[in-house]
């Protein structure tokens, strides 16, 4: 079970500074907008106040993907140029995250754009008595994959179709061909242990059914070798060789 504790966002859309405390919170969170900037004839518009804003950066955080629609190069908030911690744009979340033997395990990505640099910056964390330690690997895409595999145990298109309940083409479930829609269903009821299991018993079926085909081989040439034997002895003793001192 993973649970969202904290969302940090700096410099990210239409975001400058915001924080999210979800530590609190109940197991479901409702988010309401108010876009003060425009009013309908109803009052206050939600429209446009930063919801959308939000489950992105949420995204960004976990798998440093967007949808098609949001480009690399507006991520960052053209009209905030404030850096915090060294970062020019970051989206920080932390997350606990319970295991099959009940211990939580408290996680923070931090990813954003370093000042001075042009790279997209990931760094992962683990709290350990207290303290925020650093176990980033040896690059972004090895830190991801970390990531993907033992804090969130899924992917960005596990996330698109599970979370963000996407419509898009790309991760609808019915438009997806046999081999897709296996390993989809396979990780999400986490059942590839039995198509490994199937494959083993499969790999151990051919393994005997050779032993066993070696078997009758050999016992055919002993069979054979037997009457071959037979045959040589029976012509032994019809040529008188079978007698005391022959």
């Amino acid at each position: 079970r993973i649970k969202i504790k904290k969302l940090i966002i700096h410099n990210f859309l239409s975001f400058q500074d915001e924080e999210w405390d979800f530590d609190n919170t109940g197991r479901l969170v409702l988010i309401k907008g108010v876009n003060r900037d425009t009013e309908s004839s109803l009052g206050n518009t939600s429209n446009g106040a930063g919801k959308s804003a939000l489950s992105h950066a949420l995204m960004y955080a976990l798998f440093g993907q967007l949808n098609g629609k949001i480009h690399n190069a507006n991520i960052k908030n053209k009209y905030a140029d404030t850096v915090v911690e060294n970062f020019k744009m970051s989206v920080s979340v932390e997350v606990d995250v319970s295991t099959s033997k009940g211990d939580v395990v408290h996680w923070k990505i931090v990813r954003g754009l370093m000042k001075g640099s042009t790279a997209i910056s990931l760094q992962l964390f683990i709290l350990e008595d207290d303290k925020w330690k650093d176990i980033s690997k040896s690059s972004s895409a090895n830190t991801q994959k970390y990531i993907e595999e033992n804090v969130l145990f899924m992917s960005f298109d596990m996330y698109q179709r599970l979370v963000m309940l996407s419509v898009d083409d790309k991760y609808n479930f019915f438009k997806l061909n046999a081999s897709q829609k296996r390993d989809f269903v396979e990780t999400l009821l986490d059942t590839s242990v039995y198509s490994k299991m199937y494959k083993m018993m499969c790999d151990d079926m051919k393994t005997r059914n050779i032993v066993i085909q070696n078997l009758k081989t050999n016992r055919i040439k002993m069979e054979k070798t037997k009457e071959v034997c037979e045959d040589d002895i029976a012509k032994y003793k019809a040529s008188g060789h079978d007698t005391m001192g022959g």
